[in-house]
């Protein structure tokens, strides 16, 4: 954390060849209650984090520097009563506006993840903090005191706590009757450890930020798990026996479920980019019959290579509620 003095874990739905990507299968997620931070994420042992989705922990850029994240050390569940999961960084990306940086993690063991709230707080509102600076998770409660910066919260604790070096990326939460929901992230404190000391919050809610946590977040990713969904039928893409590609009911078996990859060393991408599709289960790519470019050519499972497939190039995008 810096010295100063003085917006439901997602899953991504991306249109694709008409139907959609359901996201989010590789490593399960489950919501949050009300007053347990097993959400919370330890960074090298110096920082803290909240796990936003089962691919992503969320922090301050401090905290995680851009790019490669091989070499963070990222430890879920740290602040819950239960076990601790170790997650292996990929990248990190900063956003273009305010003090928020987003982990892409992976990991097969289950995780606890938070919501996130796109309420802006007023004067008054309170939120809950996560402290990591003490060895181990303690909570304080903060009341919002000066909400009209851009990016930013200030407030206090209302019992003479503050924030202090090792508390830098903790989660900042309101409590409402469905859960805990994440508001902002612990930037610094005027006065460290300083009782009553004021401390500045990442606005997480802030449009410019919120608009991108959610184009990040909803990205296909190569680590990432997807079954490809028909809008119209609602069913998924599946492969029989003979390598053909033909839509039954969803099951998410591995049949059913592709992994997502670009060329080069690119671990996110957005719509449009060109990209491979390769079943789970099998390990062959989905491609056209022959490489044809015609209309009504037969999609087939090959382990043939072909002209990738450009995911989402359908105008259409929405996503929906993480299943847990």
């Amino acid at each position: 954390m810096m010295k100063r003095r003085g917006r439901a874990a997602l899953w991504a739905a991306a249109a694709v060849a008409g139907g959609m990507l359901a996201a989010g299968l590789a490593a399960p997620a489950h919501a949050v209650g009300a007053g347990d931070a097993s959400y919370y994420v330890r960074i090298d042992g110096r920082c803290g984090g909240a796990m936003v989705d089962a691919q992503w922990v969320i922090t301050t850029k401090e905290c995680a520097p851009a790019g490669d994240a091989a070499g963070l050390t990222l430890v879920a569940g740290w602040g819950g009563s239960g076990s601790t999961v170790k997650l292996e960084g990929l990248t990190s990306h900063h956003a273009p506006k305010g003090d928020v940086a987003l982990i892409q993690v992976k990991t097969s063991a289950s995780v606890t993840t938070v919501p996130l709230s796109q309420r802006l707080l007023t004067d008054g509102d309170r939120f809950i903090v996560s402290k990591g600076s003490a060895g181990r998770v303690t909570q304080a409660e903060f009341e919002v005191g000066s909400p009209e910066y851009a990016y930013d919260y200030l407030a206090r604790s209302r019992v003479g706590e503050s924030t202090c070096d090792g508390d830098g990326g903790g989660p900042a939460v309101v409590r409402t009757t469905a859960g805990d929901r994440l508001a902002g992230l612990v930037r610094f404190s005027y006065n460290p450890c300083g009782a009553f000391a004021t401390s500045a919050f990442s606005k997480l809610a802030a449009p410019a930020t919120w608009d991108w946590m959610m184009s990040t977040i909803t990205a296909l990713h190569t680590e990432g798990r997807y079954v490809i969904v028909n809008r119209n039928s609602g069913k998924a893409l599946d492969v029989n026996d003979d390598g053909e590609v033909v839509q039954r009911a969803r099951t998410d078996s591995g049949r059913q479920t592709w992994r997502i990859a670009a060329d080069g060393r690119a671990t996110s991408f957005p719509r449009g980019f060109p990209v491979t599709v390769t079943n789970v289960a099998s390990g062959k790519l989905l491609g056209v019959v022959g490489g044809d470019t015609g209309d009504g050519a037969r999609a087939v499972s090959s382990p043939r290579t072909g002209s990738p497939i450009r995911c989402g190039a359908s105008s259409r995008h929405r996503t929906a509620p993480t299943r847990s």
